[in-house]
């Protein structure tokens, strides 16, 4: 999506289409690179046939994403034989993994580029159609402006540090990215009121592990600094934080997000397990104890406070004795929202050497298990809500009078929807109370 009110008139410009593939972070780096691209007068289109040129920001995490990563790029590359002029470029994570042998795999390709690469993907592309307008002066926008959305225009995603310190022994993103590089909070300030400029009601803060941001700049912990920033900045109503660690969350910062009305009371910390053997063993540094502090605390202050978490099963060593520690965690805690997933053997990190690798099969059905028992939990906390209002974030306009969106405890892609039915007319970023007149298995349906 771009903001149409800032493209001017060019004759013919290439047109480029973006696949985004992976997380948020991959999100943050395609639109930096769409709008070097869109400042230097080519055009956006959305679907790849519509394209001169198709560029592919690659994951490389686990073995599905790899998978996904080959599929797009062998069926992007099956547009060839209907347009043999067609550009394919291929970049981002999966590249710097290193692991495959890409000239001789596809040598139908235009250009493969690591993480970081962006100046040398645009000047690539200006090779490649002989095209070269140079920065437009009603375009030059700044290093931290992000013209072009590849998300809904009123959210946006603020990847706040790049890389990851900790070594998880199942993760091969620091083998990746590299180590924890934190921007600065003038810079994440900048970009944060360029967006809100541009439409941003939602603003979605992520990096591998938002708690420790700014450690390696600041020598200290400085994620509430910049909250304290982002939260002036005028035309942005929510904060969300994604990827937080509940063993580095301090009181003060806590205070903070229970006590700022544009911080959304919702946190996405992912636990990954809950036995301490498992724990110590997936390198993580927190306890069950620990967590169940940081959760007590926030339900405590606000019954309502939406705690999300992801876990993951079948780690190697995992018996039968720690899954039940896990299931019985899940129960107690009554998460609002939870992923289960299967651990995946992954070359290169430490706990594919281990002991103890679990059957594919055991492994889906503790996963299906654990899902099961969230599920029972979903039902009872989505019917809670019957008859009372919640603050709610429109998405989309489905047709007059219908409305579709998220609830402060829903974050877009992996949490819930809610249908609403208005009399008054509601636009895509329109933020106010619904009241809740049913719920579903995992969705509700509201009214304004």
């Amino acid at each position: 999506m771009v903001n149409k009110q800032l493209i001017p008139m060019k004759n013919n410009p290439p047109k480029i289409a973006m696949i985004s593939l992976g997380c948020p972070k991959n999100n943050v780096d395609s639109e930096f690179l769409l709008g070097k691209l869109y400042q230097r007068g080519f055009d956006m289109v959305q679907h790849p046939l519509e394209a001169d040129a198709v560029i592919i920001n690659t994951c490389g995490f686990i073995e599905p994403a790899v998978k996904e990563t080959r599929d797009n790029i062998k069926e992007t590359l099956a547009l060839k034989k209907t347009k043999p002029d067609l550009r394919i470029i291929v970049m981002g994570c999966y590249v710097s993994k290193g692991t495959e042998k890409w000239e001789k795999t596809y040598p139908e390709l235009d250009g493969i580029f690591p993480l970081g690469s962006h100046d040398r993907i645009v000047k690539r592309l200006q090779e490649c159609f002989s095209f070269n307008q140079g920065m437009a002066p009603t375009l030059s926008c700044g290093e931290h402006a992000r013209p072009v959305a590849t998300t809904l225009s009123h959210f946006a995603y603020l990847k706040i540090a790049e890389g990851c310190n900790r070594h998880c022994t199942f993760c091969t993103i620091p083998s990746i990215r590299g180590r924890t590089i934190s921007k600065s909070i003038e810079d994440l300030t900048a970009e944060s009121s360029y967006l809100a400029q541009r439409g941003v009601k939602e603003l979605i803060l992520i990096a591998q592990d938002t708690t420790s941001y700014g450690i390696d700049r600041y020598r200290k912990p400085a994620l509430l600094d910049l909250l304290k920033k982002l939260v002036r900045i005028s035309g942005i109503q929510w904060i969300r934080l994604l990827y937080a660690y509940p063993e580095h969350i301090e009181n003060e910062l806590l205070n903070f997000i229970l006590d700022e009305p544009k911080m959304v009371h919702y946190l996405d910390m992912p636990i990954q397990h809950s036995h301490e053997k498992i724990l110590k063993q997936m390198g993580r540094s927190g306890t069950a104890s620990c967590y169940k502090s940081v959760f007590t605390a926030l339900r405590s202050a606000d019954k309502n406070f939406c705690l999300r978490t992801t876990v993951m099963t079948g780690f190697p060593g995992e018996t039968r004795k720690e899954f039940d520690h896990l299931l019985n965690f899940i129960k107690k805690i009554k998460f609002d929202r939870l992923g289960a997933f299967k651990y995946v053997r992954e070359k290169g990190t430490s706990s594919y050497l281990l002991s103890g690798q679990l059957d594919k099969k055991e492994m889906e059905k503790r996963r299906e298990i654990l899902m099961l028992e969230q599920q029972k939990i979903h039902f009872v906390k989505n019917a809670s809500w019957v008859g009372k209002k919640i603050k709610t974030l429109v998405d989309v306009v489905k047709k007059e009078g219908f409305y579709q969106g998220r609830t402060f405890r829903d974050a877009p892609d992996i949490d819930a929807m809610i249908d609403i039915k208005s009399l008054k007319k509601l636009y895509p970023g329109w933020i106010g109370e619904v009241e809740i007149t049913s719920s579903q298995e995992y969705d509700l349906e509201g009214r304004v």
